[in-house]
């Protein structure tokens, strides 16, 4: 049984230009805009194992609010300048439960294990957004309603899958099916007052096949294939938006459609003699995937980015150098790089990178534990992501953002790394083991 609960406040610079961040980029132009949030959540895991049973279930219960203020400076049309603050409070409420239990058997000569399962999950959710215009050096004044939703999402999930062991060999097919059904009850306002409503709904139900294949090529060495259909539903704040002109409540449901891609694997992995190494090359391929863009008054809609694909490479080496000689007993070495290329397959940018990725991503670590002591460094590192501009008819065709535009929303976003060190005790049985850890993370 574990339970939880988060509250965070933090002031948020927002809006600062390419040379204000130049300049200091702590700095914050606008003194109201802050974000805060509070959850709670309990979770509960009953484990059974004996030597042919396994069952588990998992259930866990949330219960989040988050809500932001955010300041921007304006120009009336006679030039006076003026200031706005929109807010966006926000409930959710999310329970779900999943039973799992499995079973080792004998078929003929082979070993074999059948899995099932079912997973239920239920969401509500509330959220208003509100909009108040003041004067420089003046107070806000009351929020005025925008938009509100009131969503939620049911969601089903059936699995089964069988692993044989034939020899060398371990075959393991499964399949899931998904049932889940979405809505939101999504107004429009002008000046607090109500437009008018709609009540789109979604249901889904999908097959999803997988195999995966292993062969245990030596007793330390082996090499795996999995292919797969994986799926994603629509949202329910995908469900509707406001149009741009009129600023009416319109539903969404005959310009999106839910993301569904066929995923490919093939690697190797060696465990043994203090080291263990896995080298796996993978392919996603995405029938549709969608974006998130900006109409002309900055109101955000969800559009089909349309086919995509993403394939790339992980590595993953740890090693015991207490194989090498006693006296390093206790130390370790381990790191993990992924190189991946993601890129649209149709469109204004068919063949460019897809937004908001890192194509190297990479982190090692240092682990060293001697008697009762554990210390550990790492550092994580990834590589620039690109920010490119929407396609918009008053640009050429295909013309693709890279350098930073002055108010820093276009352009390339730099790489970064993070440090990080942690040193911890344990105290042993004598204090019926106590632990006590301490870190430093940037």
């Amino acid at each position: 049984l574990n339970l939880h609960h988060y509250e965070g406040y933090g002031e948020m610079p927002e809006g600062l230009t390419a040379e204000q961040y130049a300049e200091n980029p702590y700095q914050s132009n606008q003194s109201r805009s802050y974000f805060a949030g509070r959850r709670s959540d309990v979770s509960f895991r009953y484990t059974h194992q004996d030597e042919r049973n396994n069952f588990e279930l998992l259930t866990y219960y949330i219960d989040s609010f988050r809500t932001s203020n955010l300041g921007t400076d304006q120009e009336r049309q006679d030039g006076t300048p003026f200031k706005r603050l929109d807010n966006a409070p926000r409930d959710y409420q999310v329970f779900a439960i999943e039973p799992r239990f499995s079973r080792a058997y004998q078929l003929g000569n082979t070993n074999s294990e059948v899995t099932i399962g079912y997973r239920y999950m239920n969401e509500d959710s509330s959220e208003f957004a509100g909009r108040t215009d003041y004067a420089i050096n003046a107070l806000p004044g009351k929020f005025l309603a925008r938009t509100s939703s009131e969503g939620g999402t049911e969601a089903h999930a059936f699995y089964i899958d069988n692993r044989f062991d034939l020899g060398n060999w371990v075959i393991t097919p499964g399949v899931r099916f998904e049932s889940i059904d979405t809505y939101n009850n999504f107004s429009a306002y002008k000046s607090g007052n109500l437009l008018n409503t709609v009540n789109p709904t979604i249901q889904s139900n999908e097959w999803l096949p997988n195999l995966s294949i292993l062969y245990k090529a030596t007793d330390n060495w082996n090499i795996f294939a999995n292919a797969g259909v994986s799926f994603g539903p629509q949202q329910y704040n995908q469900l509707a938006t406001t149009n741009s002109t009129t600023g009416l409540a319109i539903s969404t449901l005959d310009g999106l459609a839910p993301e569904k891609s066929n995923n490919y694997e093939i690697g190797t992995k060696y465990l043994g003699n203090g080291l263990n190494a896995e080298l796996t090359a993978f392919y996603l391929d995405f029938e549709k995937e969608l974006t998130l863009e900006r109409d002309a008054l900055q109101n955000g809609y969800w559009t089909n980015l349309g086919a995509t694909s993403h394939k790339g490479v992980e590595l993953g080496l740890a090693y015991d150098f207490g194989y090498l000689v006693d006296t390093l007993q206790g130390l370790k070495v381990y790191s993990n790089y992924t190189f991946t290329k993601a890129v649209a397959e149709a469109g204004e940018f068919e063949g460019k990178d897809l937004p908001f990725y890192s194509r190297h991503t990479a982190n090692v670590g240092l682990g060293y534990k001697v008697n009762q002591w554990t210390v550990n460094a790492d550092m994580f590192a990834q590589s620039k992501q690109h920010s490119p501009n929407d396609p918009d008819k008053n640009l050429p065709v295909g013309y693709y953002q890279t350098h930073e535009t002055a108010d820093g929303k276009y352009g390339d976003i730099p790489g970064y790394s993070t440090f990080a060190v942690r040193t911890a005790y344990d105290f042993g049985e004598q204090f019926h083991g106590l632990k006590i850890a301490g870190g430093v993370k940037n």
